[in-house]
Formats: C-alpha cells, sequence, structure tokens
C-alpha cells in the first residue's frame, strides 16, 4: 500500500511539472515560461503547408504570447473566370466589431484587362471612415491597357466603394468594360463583408485574386 502511495505521489507530481515548465525561473507563470531568449532552430514555412489563412503572434509586457485575433490578418481567394473558378463571391473572414477601428489593406487583380490594384479601408465599428485605392497600369508589348489612377474615398464619395467597382472607381480604365470588376458590400448590422466578382468573357491572366495582406484592431472603448 505504501509503494502505491508512492507510486501515484510520484505520477501527481510529475503530471505537475511537466504542466508548468520554468527556464531560468523559478516560479513558472504558464505551461513554458521562459525568461530569457528564444532560439528556433528549424521551423516550417507556412506556404508549404497549403494554408489559406494566417494569424499574428503579439507579446504582452510580461512576454506572454497572444494570438493577436481570433481572426486572420492575411488571406486570399482566387474568384476567377468562368469555367476556371466557380466561386464569384467571397466573405472575409474578419468581422467589422462594435469598438474598434479596423484597418483592411490588401492588393487584387482587376477584371477589366487584369490590372492590379492595391487597398487600404479604415473602419470605425462597421462604417467605413477612410480609403484609399490604387490602380497600377499593366503593360504589354504594344503598350499600355490601362491607366493608373488614386481612390482617396472621403464622406463625399464612400458610397462608391459599394456602388462601384473597386478596380475603376476613378471611371479612368481605358478598356471598354469598365463596369466589371470586384464590388463590395459591407453589412453595418453584422459587421460582415463580401467580395463579389463580375467577369467578362474575354480572359486575363490571374484577374479575379482578392488578397487581404494585413488586418488591424485597434480598441477605442
Amino acid at each position: 500500500m505504501k509503494q502505491f502511495i508512492t507510486f501515484a505521489s510520484s505520477v501527481f507530481l510529475s503530471a505537475y511539472i511537466f504542466a508548468q515548465v520554468g527556464i531560468n525561473t523559478e516560479t513558472p507563470k504558464t505551461e513554458l515560461d521562459v525568461n530569457g531568449n528564444i532560439t528556433v532552430r528549424k521551423m516550417k514555412n507556412a506556404e508549404n503547408n497549403n494554408f489559406t489563412n494566417y494569424y499574428g503572434i503579439l507579446s504582452d509586457e510580461e512576454g506572454q504570447f497572444y494570438r493577436s485575433s481570433p481572426e486572420p490578418i492575411s488571406y486570399s481567394k482566387y474568384l476567377g473566370y468562368e469555367p476556371m473558378a466557380a466561386e464569384h463571391d467571397f466573405e472575409l473572414p474578419t468581422t467589422l466589431k462594435k469598438g474598434y477601428i479596423t484597418t483592411i489593406t490588401g492588393v487584387g487583380i482587376g477584371a477589366c484587362c487584369g490590372a492590379p490594384f492595391t487597398f487600404t479601408l479604415t473602419f470605425k465599428d462597421s462604417r467605413l471612415i477612410s480609403g484609399v485605392i490604387e490602380r497600377t497600369s499593366v503593360e504589354t508589348g504594344t503598350g499600355s491597357y490601362t491607366t493608373p489612377g488614386t481612390v482617396i474615398l472621403s464622406r463625399n464619395n464612400v458610397s462608391d466603394l459599394t456602388s462601384k467597382p473597386i478596380d475603376n472607381l476613378d471611371g479612368k480604365i481605358t478598356c471598354p468594360a469598365s463596369a466589371y470588376g470586384h464590388y463590395m458590400q459591407i453589412n453595418e448590422t453584422t459587421g460582415k463583408i463580401t467580395v463579389k466578382f463580375l467577369d467578362i468573357p474575354q480572359f486575363f491572366p490571374d484577374a479575379g485574386t482578392f488578397s487581404v495582406t494585413n488586418v488591424t484592431k485597434v480598441k477605442y472603448k
């Protein structure tokens, strides 16, 4: 009986020790508490594991790690042309939340001549308060298909974001299909954002790609 009690105590003690391990500290506060620098000699490359969503890691003043948000900070979707892609609608995995200022940055490739564009959109709660969308030109052997353009969203033209393709908000794309591209819808009740890609029969390489490169949230109350 005494041997059994000793064995049980040993198992319990081992479990407790492995539950909280301290390096350079005798009072670990978490399962692994390292009082010093950390070196990781081998790490997997995320792009080699077919991940579609990426999450940020933060640390507080005591060095404890946290996931920056339960939602991913970057993700990508290929909406593409029929029949190359069945999907033409994409609901972003980031939700606009009350009490937060959310900034979303990203890049896409438009329907008209496959012109690339970048965007930065800032929301207070679920209401867009500012944005910058910049389109670059597409060069070919015979010249440029599209003209560069920059749109700065303000109180006066913020409604353009949901009523016009973000690929061509300034209306200066020279290709005839200027009404086609990425349309963004924002549900101010649920905070959800949807991107709809309107295609055209002519194919331009990679057109329809929509990638969010970073999402930041700041709590203001």
